[in-house]
């Protein structure tokens, strides 16, 4: 797993995220009480809460770029996500 600062959040790899069915990654990020940046299939579209409780986007290092400058531009935004 690929971490940001501990009061951003979590980034993980699309390599293991494209492929986690069953989204344990986002889960324990969650459990640590920090958003998510996950791929927008299997297991982590039934745990996360696009813009809620985390970000879902395309398996592609843009788009996961994107969602992480969510959080280094606004880290205020980041922290009132719903964990």
């Amino acid at each position: 797993m690929l971490r940001v600062a501990p009061s951003v959040g979590h980034l993980t790899s699309d390599h293991w995220t494209q492929n986690e069915h069953f989204g344990m990654v986002p889960l324990e990020a969650m459990a640590a009480q920090r958003p998510v940046i996950a791929c927008a299939s299997g297991g982590p579209m039934e745990s996360i809460l696009d813009g809620v409780t985390g970000y879902l986007c395309a398996p592609t290092p843009s788009a996961f770029a994107d969602a992480a400058a969510l959080f280094l531009q606004n880290p205020a935004g980041a922290s009132k996500l719903k964990t």
